[in-house]
């Protein structure tokens, strides 16, 4: 209907696409006219219904969810399982994309797990790049110094390689409180459907270009053009 609408702007007309829907959907800085693709701002929306369970865990929508199909997890470890219904099977998809953004904050670090759970803010994966080996150490309050409340440095640089050992240093403590799950493209860590339709977009842009075996790296192309000068 958008198609057609741009195209001909009239009910009975048929005109000619000329251009890919996919390549309209495209964000203006990328040279399209920044259409949204119903099918991720479908999962963009419902990644924001598995937001609310777990910042609500208390709501009456999360305890219902939570006593008919997690009951003895938390929502990022809830899975498909037979007979569930459309909604819930709808909300997991959204869990999954949300899966991609979220991180870590870290309080007192009982919570993390420091090999499985993303917790390091400055890397793509938001895990440790050091491999675990047969360190038997496993969440992060282990790595901070009971005395001070603070990061135990000789231990952190030991256990991890000197970039994760970087990364892991700066990240701020907060020993009073507990650890919190936060959206890691938003400063003050508030999901917002925008970002999660952005993510989203990316991830499938990666995948289709690793698909077709094509570097992920932008093409000359994009380099070339400035898209935010023409299109003001």
């Amino acid at each position: 209907m958008i198609c057609k609408y741009w195209w001909a702007a009239q009910d009975n007309e048929k005109k000619m696409h000329w251009v890919a829907w996919k390549d309209m959907c495209q964000r203006k800085k990328k040279g399209g006219l920044g259409y949204r693709d119903l099918h991720m701002f479908n999962l963009a929306m419902l990644a924001r219904q598995g937001w609310r369970i777990l910042m609500n865990p208390e709501s009456l929508f999360s305890q219902v969810l939570k006593a008919k199909y997690f009951a003895n997890g938390n929502l990022l470890q809830a899975v498909e399982k037979p007979g569930i219904s459309y909604s819930w099977r709808s909300i997991l998809c959204g869990v999954q994309a949300l899966k991609d953004v979220l991180i870590w904050r870290v309080g007192d670090g009982t919570n993390i797990q420091i090999w499985s759970h993303p917790w390091i803010p400055n890397v793509i994966t938001r895990h440790p790049s050091t491999p675990r080996g047969r360190t038997i150490i496993s969440r992060v309050s282990e790595l901070i110094d009971p005395t001070t409340g603070s990061w135990d440095r000789e231990l952190v640089n030991d256990v991890f390689w000197e970039d994760d050992a970087k990364h892991i240093l700066a990240i701020p403590i907060m020993p009073q409180m507990e650890d919190s799950v936060a959206w890691h493209f938003d400063p003050k860590g508030v999901f917002s459907v925008k970002s999660a339709y952005h993510v989203i977009e990316d991830r499938e842009e990666r995948e289709q270009k690793f698909q077709k075996g094509e570097s992920s790296a932008p093409s000359g192309l994009d380099g070339i053009l400035d898209w935010r000068k023409i299109w003001a």
